[in-house]
């Protein structure tokens, strides 16, 4: 049996290099992501690679095809003939000013998304009849541009991309274990190093349409969410919405990488760009959830599962952006959470988004923030 001798390159950098792995999502991506640290001699932390979130037990996802638009397209799914598009329009009309979307169709001619959805983004899906190929397919075709995970001086693990990202484009998906933050936060899970972040893309929806003036509504074919105002709710009895991505008790901490975690040790971040910095802490139960007898919302938990985005970095001046994506469920409970470059990204750039911590959310706590940006709000927390 012929043994199959190591790239030179590999050899390179497992001389020059303190630690290198040629591909930390073994062979699982369409690209291989390399992982490597010149920093120390401190390995990756162990994780199990996913491309895509898994659920955790007494979590169930709507899957049934009867809930789901589909198109019947042989084309590549033009906003006038494909429904799933026209979906993604319709629900960007349902909002007004301030918080229409600037494109309300979605994709462009080359597979790109030129500013955030607020209110989602749908994609065609494996019950449509069009092309694998078609233009309304970018988050479920996966990792495009070369990215690698590498440790940085001051922040921890840090991603940055190989290639120029052109503004739009996709960059990857946020993945891990989908949990009930209810259940993470009764048991104490000790996680050690975590990433936990709220699914909030029915809080966000909500309180910009109740920005809009407190529509009210009723659910349709289309999607369309029921809506009243929470003026009137029990703050007593509601669960209150954690805009730190979590409705866990947390006295933020450094790690030995800085990181921003919790007394537990979990990391705290919110998945949607779009939250306010204010306003929204005391935000009630969206009337939504109860039509799925639910109080709680849900956490991905990127610790024991998860993908090269649990590396990415904050920067109170991001180059992407936070974008709500529904690919094979309609459920608004569970949507994609994808990554869009805000701008175009110069190869070898260091990719962040914003973690969007509420300033002085944790009373007595302060957390300096490191992104070095000319935005920079000075701190995290």
């Amino acid at each position: 049996m012929t043994s199959v001798s190591p790239s030179p390159l590999k050899t390179l950098c497992q001389n020059v290099f303190s630690f290198f792995v040629e591909d930390i999502s073994n062979g699982k991506e369409t690209l291989q992501i390399p992982c490597l640290n010149w920093v120390d001699t401190r390995s990756v932390p162990p994780f199990n690679y996913v491309k895509d979130c898994c659920l955790d037990s007494g979590v169930s996802m709507e899957t049934d095809n009867g809930f789901m638009i589909r198109c019947g397209c042989s084309d590549q799914c033009s906003l006038s003939h494909c429904s799933c598009r026209q979906l993604t329009e319709d629900e960007g009309q349902g909002l007004t000013r301030p918080n229409k979307s600037n494109i309300t169709d979605g994709y462009d001619n080359s597979n790109r998304l030129m500013s955030k959805l607020v209110s989602g983004l749908y994609e065609c899906n494996k019950y449509c009849q069009c092309s694998s190929s078609c233009g309304n397919r970018v988050i479920q075709n996966g990792i495009k541009h070369k990215l690698m995970v590498f440790k940085t001086k001051d922040i921890g693990w840090g991603v940055l991309t190989l290639e120029d990202i052109p503004q739009g484009s996709f960059v990857c998906s946020y993945v891990g274990l989908i949990m009930n933050d209810e259940i993470a936060n009764r048991t104490g899970l000790d996680f050690g190093d975590n990433y936990l972040a709220e699914l909030d893309y029915i809080e966000v929806l909500e309180y910009a349409k109740e920005c809009d003036g407190g529509i009210s509504g009723t659910s349709s074919s289309e999607g369309s969410l029921v809506l009243s105002s929470s003026s009137n709710s029990d703050s007593d009895t509601s669960n209150q919405i954690s805009t730190t991505g979590s409705n866990m008790s947390c006295s933020p901490l450094l790690n030995e990488d800085n990181d921003l975690i919790d007394e537990d040790g979990h990391y705290l971040v919110s998945l949607s760009s779009n939250t306010p910095q204010s306003g929204l802490s005391s935000y009630s139960i969206p009337l939504t959830r109860s039509f799925f007898n639910e109080s709680h919302s849900y956490v991905i938990d990127a610790s024991s599962y998860g993908n090269v985005a649990r590396f990415i970095n904050h920067s109170c001046s991001p180059n992407l952006f936070v974008q709500n994506v529904f690919v094979d469920s309609h459920d608004i409970r569970f949507p994609s959470v994808a990554f869009f470059a805000q701008s175009l990204i110069p190869a070898y750039s260091q990719l962040f988004w914003d973690y969007n911590y509420i300033i002085g959310s944790v009373e007595g706590k302060a957390v300096k923030c490191m992104c070095g940006s000319s935005n920079c709000r000075g701190r995290l927390i």
